[in-house]
């Protein structure tokens, strides 16, 4: 039994000069069961002092808990899930804000889905805007307040709903898949979400909820993770060639694109091409990895040349 409706979280890292945003969007939220939790993954600046002062306020639970070292966003996570006291799960970065009614919204949502639909509904999800008021992506394919009940597979790559999307996943079924922190500290979300919606379906609304801030940091940039941690996108892609490749409907470019991913990441993490060919499920998938071994490389002579060319 949970003590809240709603754990919102919050993993930091550095984050003094925007915490604020959120704390501001929980502050004048209209539904109120939710506690908030934020992970400080080993933040150098003064973030701590600035929860402190907010938990001064005594508007609404905080709890903050404090990684000594920079552990990586998917440790932070998996800290908060341990930790959480709401039944739904809400991960909102410490530079993004929401509307006013996002908890509610959510609530109301969830709580209109037919009782025998509730249990294989892992989460709620809508659409976000910039800090423009400008929606980013494209609408789910609905009528009205409706929801669309599927997988995350169906809304990706049959129904093509592109951008930026934001909702809450159930506590209990963030712990039953938690991030896998043993390839990289950095591994893309896409790894937990994929998993998920192999068991479970989302309810889609065309709700505009999150406010998201777009071109603030550089170290948002995808890019620069994946020449960082190298190892986390190879388990990533793994992942994908292993188990997802059917349901996210890819063609054969597409097939080959994600084996020659996986092998660049794996050389850049300094993988052996043994281990890197034992981690595929089958002897097909393995041949297939070996055909796309000079992409690979190739892969990895073009991204040399964009390097000297900057």
């Amino acid at each position: 039994m949970y003590k809240y409706r709603f754990t919102v979280f919050t993993p930091c890292y550095n984050s003094a000069d925007k915490i604020s945003r959120v704390y501001e969007s929980l502050k004048f939220q209209t539904y109120r069961d939710f506690e908030w939790i934020i992970v400080d993954d080993g933040s150098t600046d003064d973030l701590a002092s600035i929860i402190e002062s907010m938990k001064r306020d005594d508007i609404f639970p905080i709890r903050l808990f404090a990684q000594e070292t920079n552990k990586g966003k998917p440790s932070a996570i998996n800290k908060g899930v341990s930790e959480a006291q709401g039944e739904f799960f809400l991960i909102i970065d410490a530079d993004d804000g929401f509307v006013l009614d996002s908890l509610k919204t959510f609530a109301d949502v969830y709580d209109s889905l037919p009782d025998e639909i509730k249990p294989r509904i892992s989460s709620v999800t809508a659409n976000c805007m910039d800090q423009h008021g400008e929606f980013i992506g494209t609408t789910y394919p609905t009528k009205g307040n409706d929801a669309l009940l599927c997988d995350v597979f169906e809304m990706r790559y049959r129904y093509r709903v592109q951008g930026e999307k934001w909702g809450f996943t159930k506590t209990d079924i963030m712990k039953e898949f938690p991030f896998n922190v043993l390839s990289d500290k950095f591994v893309t979300e896409n790894t937990v979400w994929f998993a998920i919606a192999d068991k479970y379906l989302s309810a889609f609304v065309n709700k505009t909820l999150r406010v998201y801030y777009r071109f603030e940091s550089d170290q948002c940039l995808s890019s620069i993770a994946q020449k960082k941690h190298p190892a986390g996108f190879a388990f990533y892609y793994c992942e994908i060639i292993n188990k997802y490749m059917k349901k996210m409907r890819l063609g054969i470019p597409d097939k080959i694109r994600t084996y020659k991913n996986y092998l660049k990441y794996s050389m850049y993490a300094n993988i052996g091409l043994i281990p890197t060919l034992s981690k595929l499920g089958d002897i097909k998938k393995r041949l297939m990895a070996l055909l796309c071994i000079p992409l690979g490389y190739l892969a990895i002579i073009i991204d040399k040349r964009k390097k000297v060319r900057k």
